[in-house]
Protein backbone atom coordinates (compact mmCIF):
# COMPACT_ATOMS: atom_id res chain seq x y z
CA UNK A 1 0.00 0.00 0.00
CA UNK A 2 2.83 2.22 0.77
CA UNK A 3 4.26 1.43 -2.33
CA UNK A 4 1.06 2.98 -4.35
CA UNK A 5 1.04 6.23 -2.19
CA UNK A 6 4.62 6.73 -3.39
CA UNK A 7 3.95 6.56 -7.10
CA UNK A 8 1.01 8.75 -6.84
CA UNK A 9 2.44 10.88 -4.18
CA UNK A 10 2.41 14.76 -4.73
CA UNK A 11 6.32 14.72 -4.74
CA UNK A 12 5.85 13.02 -8.48
CA UNK A 13 7.21 15.53 -11.09
CA UNK A 14 4.09 14.88 -13.18
CA UNK A 15 1.75 15.86 -9.88
CA UNK A 16 3.93 19.01 -9.10
CA UNK A 17 3.79 20.44 -12.51
CA UNK A 18 7.48 20.36 -13.23
CA UNK A 19 9.10 19.20 -16.75
CA UNK A 20 8.31 15.80 -16.82
CA UNK A 21 10.37 14.81 -19.99
CA UNK A 22 13.72 16.48 -17.84
CA UNK A 23 12.80 14.26 -15.38
CA UNK A 24 11.78 11.11 -17.75
CA UNK A 25 15.05 11.12 -19.58
CA UNK A 26 16.86 11.03 -15.84
CA UNK A 27 15.43 8.24 -15.27
CA UNK A 28 15.15 6.48 -18.78
CA UNK A 29 18.97 6.59 -18.77
CA UNK A 30 18.73 5.27 -14.78
CA UNK A 31 16.41 2.17 -16.08
CA UNK A 32 18.42 1.64 -18.84
CA UNK A 33 21.36 1.59 -16.01
CA UNK A 34 19.44 -1.21 -14.17
CA UNK A 35 18.18 -3.21 -17.19
CA UNK A 36 22.18 -3.83 -18.23
CA UNK A 37 22.83 -4.56 -14.71
CA UNK A 38 20.29 -6.95 -14.19
CA UNK A 39 21.07 -8.67 -18.07
CA UNK A 40 24.77 -9.17 -16.56
CA UNK A 41 23.66 -10.16 -13.74
CA UNK A 42 21.26 -12.98 -15.41
CA UNK A 43 23.45 -13.98 -17.72
CA UNK A 44 26.66 -14.45 -15.07
CA UNK A 45 23.88 -16.26 -13.49
CA UNK A 46 22.98 -18.59 -15.76
CA UNK A 47 26.90 -18.98 -17.26
CA UNK A 48 28.01 -20.92 -13.71
CA UNK A 49 24.90 -22.43 -13.85
CA UNK A 50 25.93 -24.71 -17.13
CA UNK A 51 29.41 -24.57 -15.81
CA UNK A 52 28.33 -26.46 -13.06
CA UNK A 53 25.72 -28.57 -15.14
CA UNK A 54 28.94 -28.95 -16.99
CA UNK A 55 31.12 -30.20 -14.38
CA UNK A 56 28.50 -32.47 -12.45
CA UNK A 57 27.86 -34.11 -16.20
CA UNK A 58 31.64 -35.02 -16.24
CA UNK A 59 31.68 -36.08 -12.95
CA UNK A 60 29.13 -38.39 -13.03
CA UNK A 61 30.16 -39.74 -16.31
CA UNK A 62 33.66 -40.09 -14.90
CA UNK A 63 32.57 -41.76 -12.20
CA UNK A 64 30.30 -44.31 -15.13
CA UNK A 65 33.95 -44.60 -16.53
CA UNK A 66 35.58 -45.80 -13.30
CA UNK A 67 32.89 -48.43 -12.17
CA UNK A 68 32.88 -49.82 -15.97
CA UNK A 69 36.28 -50.08 -16.43
CA UNK A 70 38.60 -50.30 -13.97
CA UNK A 71 39.55 -53.54 -11.83
CA UNK A 72 37.03 -53.84 -9.15
CA UNK A 73 34.68 -56.65 -7.89
CA UNK A 74 31.05 -56.26 -7.22
CA UNK A 75 31.47 -54.22 -4.19
CA UNK A 76 33.31 -52.03 -6.39
CA UNK A 77 36.44 -52.62 -4.00
CA UNK A 78 39.77 -51.95 -6.18
CA UNK A 79 42.93 -53.51 -5.53
CA UNK A 80 41.64 -57.12 -4.43
CA UNK A 81 41.20 -55.34 -0.95
CA UNK A 82 44.88 -54.46 -0.21
CA UNK A 83 45.72 -51.02 0.58
CA UNK A 84 47.21 -48.67 -2.08
CA UNK A 85 49.95 -46.74 0.55
CA UNK A 86 51.62 -50.02 1.55
CA UNK A 87 52.68 -50.52 -1.96
CA UNK A 88 54.89 -47.27 -1.71
CA UNK A 89 56.56 -48.87 1.57
CA UNK A 90 57.14 -51.81 -0.56
CA UNK A 91 55.12 -53.88 1.68
CA UNK A 92 51.61 -54.78 -0.26
CA UNK A 93 49.31 -55.42 2.57
CA UNK A 94 45.50 -56.22 2.44
CA UNK A 95 43.35 -53.56 4.19
CA UNK A 96 40.66 -53.27 7.08
CA UNK A 97 36.91 -53.09 5.04
CA UNK A 98 36.30 -51.09 8.42
CA UNK A 99 39.00 -48.64 7.56
CA UNK A 100 37.55 -47.90 4.00
CA UNK A 101 37.44 -45.19 1.43
CA UNK A 102 35.29 -44.70 -1.57
CA UNK A 103 36.82 -42.49 -4.58
CA UNK A 104 34.46 -41.92 -7.50
CA UNK A 105 32.42 -44.62 -7.41
CA UNK A 106 35.78 -47.33 -6.40
CA UNK A 107 36.22 -48.46 -2.49
CA UNK A 108 40.25 -48.63 -0.81
CA UNK A 109 40.53 -50.38 2.01
CA UNK A 110 43.30 -49.07 4.49
CA UNK A 111 45.20 -50.95 7.12
CA UNK A 112 44.88 -47.77 9.32
CA UNK A 113 43.13 -44.13 9.46
CA UNK A 114 46.34 -42.65 8.92
CA UNK A 115 46.86 -44.67 5.99
CA UNK A 116 43.57 -43.41 4.56
CA UNK A 117 43.83 -40.02 5.18
CA UNK A 118 47.33 -39.57 3.60
CA UNK A 119 45.22 -41.51 0.58
CA UNK A 120 42.69 -38.82 0.64
CA UNK A 121 45.54 -36.00 -0.16
CA UNK A 122 45.70 -37.00 -3.35
CA UNK A 123 44.02 -40.16 -4.43
CA UNK A 124 44.96 -39.98 -7.97
CA UNK A 125 48.65 -40.07 -7.43
CA UNK A 126 48.32 -43.49 -5.06
CA UNK A 127 45.77 -45.06 -6.99
CA UNK A 128 46.89 -48.35 -9.68
CA UNK A 129 47.90 -47.31 -12.95
CA UNK A 130 45.31 -48.88 -16.06
CA UNK A 131 42.54 -49.20 -13.22
CA UNK A 132 44.06 -51.79 -11.10
CA UNK A 133 44.45 -54.34 -14.61
CA UNK A 134 47.67 -56.10 -15.60
CA UNK A 135 49.99 -53.08 -17.35
CA UNK A 136 51.97 -55.76 -19.18
CA UNK A 137 48.27 -57.14 -20.52
CA UNK A 138 47.59 -53.06 -21.79
CA UNK A 139 50.71 -52.65 -23.53
CA UNK A 140 49.69 -55.65 -26.44
CA UNK A 141 49.05 -55.11 -29.63
CA UNK A 142 45.88 -56.60 -28.73
CA UNK A 143 45.23 -55.18 -25.15
CA UNK A 144 43.01 -57.01 -22.79
CA UNK A 145 41.83 -55.92 -19.34
CA UNK A 146 43.35 -59.04 -17.31
CA UNK A 147 43.27 -59.57 -13.67
CA UNK A 148 46.74 -58.52 -12.02
CA UNK A 149 48.52 -60.22 -8.86
CA UNK A 150 48.16 -57.73 -6.42
CA UNK A 151 51.42 -58.66 -4.66
CA UNK A 152 53.18 -58.66 -8.15
CA UNK A 153 54.17 -54.09 -8.52
CA UNK A 154 56.01 -51.72 -9.17
CA UNK A 155 56.52 -48.19 -8.69
CA UNK A 156 57.67 -46.08 -11.93
CA UNK A 157 58.16 -42.35 -11.07
CA UNK A 158 55.78 -42.13 -8.27
CA UNK A 159 53.01 -44.38 -9.81
CA UNK A 160 51.73 -48.24 -8.98
CA UNK A 161 51.41 -50.72 -11.89
CA UNK A 162 50.04 -54.03 -10.76
CA UNK A 163 50.90 -57.52 -13.02
CA UNK A 164 49.89 -60.69 -13.42
CA UNK A 165 51.38 -63.52 -11.90
CA UNK A 166 49.77 -67.09 -12.17
CA UNK A 167 50.46 -70.19 -13.37
CA UNK A 168 54.10 -69.49 -13.69
CA UNK A 169 53.66 -66.48 -15.95
CA UNK A 170 55.20 -63.45 -14.48
CA UNK A 171 54.20 -60.79 -16.59
CA UNK A 172 56.54 -57.88 -14.78
CA UNK A 173 59.19 -59.86 -16.07
CA UNK A 174 58.19 -59.38 -19.89
CA UNK A 175 57.39 -55.86 -19.10
CA UNK A 176 61.08 -54.89 -17.56
CA UNK A 177 62.57 -55.91 -20.72
CA UNK A 178 60.97 -52.76 -22.67
CA UNK A 179 59.32 -50.98 -20.26
CA UNK A 180 59.72 -47.66 -22.31
CA UNK A 181 58.28 -48.93 -25.14
CA UNK A 182 55.48 -51.30 -22.65
CA UNK A 183 54.74 -48.25 -20.93
CA UNK A 184 53.88 -45.70 -24.12
CA UNK A 185 51.75 -48.66 -25.44
CA UNK A 186 49.73 -49.16 -21.96
CA UNK A 187 49.15 -45.81 -21.80
CA UNK A 188 47.80 -45.02 -25.64
CA UNK A 189 45.75 -48.19 -25.33
CA UNK A 190 44.65 -47.42 -21.85
CA UNK A 191 43.13 -44.08 -23.17
CA UNK A 192 41.30 -45.72 -25.79
CA UNK A 193 39.83 -47.85 -23.81
CA UNK A 194 38.50 -45.31 -21.70
CA UNK A 195 37.42 -43.66 -24.69
CA UNK A 196 34.73 -46.38 -25.36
Amino acid sequence: MNFLKNIFSASTPLLRGENFAASDKGRSLQNQGCVKSNLYKKTTLLFFFIINLTLFSQAQQNENTRLKHYSIDDDHVALSGYDPMTYFANKPTPGNENIAYTYKGLTYYFVSEKSREYFKTNPEKYEPAYGGWCAYALAKKKPVKMEADPETFKIIDGKLYVFYNSFGINTIKKWNKDEPKSLTTADKNWNIILSE
